[in-house]
């Protein structure tokens, strides 16, 4: 446990650098787009990181890896065995950790300009099976973004999807990969068979099924923060969004 407060600093240092590189992000991409969109306040980088995206302390988070270290010691691995395990599991938590900081920041930002529809989903090559297919999709401004662990996949703010490259086209995409990274993504046989016509969704829909959200399971009493995927959940309008946004202080008035 000596090393806890260590890594918590690093992993706090990494979500503030995540945030001030997000906050920028739905702007930039506005302007290349040639879109306009006012927002209705201040982005507050801070409450950002004032918790886990899930809500929960970062702390309980991470001691997650010691305890499947312990698990992995109770099923029988040796100790470098289930302290590789402990390490993955960190390892996985933190990316997307630091994903889902940065994605919290795009949704709030796309939420408080009511002149943006919603979002298309961008890949961040390269990319699983599970995020190729969902590429390019519109989803309005307050649904969840899907994603699975480590995904880092990304948002453009837009009415429609306007990147126009094999960043929001699946098929695109699947054409751009050599033969071999085909098998590797979509599996020898599922590859063929999309390269013989078939349909995408159809070969990849049973894997698709577990695809989660950024919803996590919220163990009995552990202190919990409003997240910005609550706040999508919570309000019946963009209206009443962007009050509990400033409410839960992840935007801040206009000066």
């Amino acid at each position: 446990m000596f090393a806890r407060p260590r890594v918590l600093a690093v992993v706090q240092q990494g979500r503030d650098a995540a945030v001030r590189r997000a906050v920028p992000y739905t702007p930039d991409v506005l302007a290349e787009t040639g879109q306009v969109a006012r927002p209705v306040g201040e982005l507050n980088p801070e409450r950002f990181t004032a918790a886990a995206p899930d809500g929960r302390s970062m702390g309980s988070l991470l001691d997650e890896s010691v305890i499947a270290t312990k698990v992995a010691i109770r099923d029988g691995a040796t100790v470098d065995e289930a302290l590789r395990s402990g390490g993955s599991h960190l390892i996985r938590d933190v990316l997307t950790v630091l994903a889902d900081t940065r994605r919290q920041v795009f949704g709030a930002d796309i939420t408080q300009r009511p002149a943006i529809g919603g979002y298309a989903r961008m890949l961040n090559a390269p990319s699983c099976s599970r995020c190729v297919l969902l590429a390019g999709r519109w989803y309005r401004w307050n649904q969840g973004f899907q994603r699975h662990p480590r995904c880092d996949c990304m948002h453009i703010p837009s009415a429609e999807n306007r990147a126009g490259d094999f960043r929001t086209d699946p098929k695109a995409y699947f054409d751009s990969l050599s033969a071999g990274e085909q098998d590797r993504v979509f599996t020898k046989n599922g590859a063929q068979a999309i390269r013989d016509g078939a349909d995408m969704s159809r070969v990849e829909n049973a894997r698709l099924r577990g695809l989660s959200t950024e919803t996590s399971h919220r163990k009995f009493g552990t202190p919990y923060r409003l997240t910005v995927d609550d706040i999508y959940r919570a309000a019946g309008t963009r209206d009443d969004a962007i009050r509990l946004l400033l409410m839960e202080g992840y935007i801040r008035p206009s000066l």
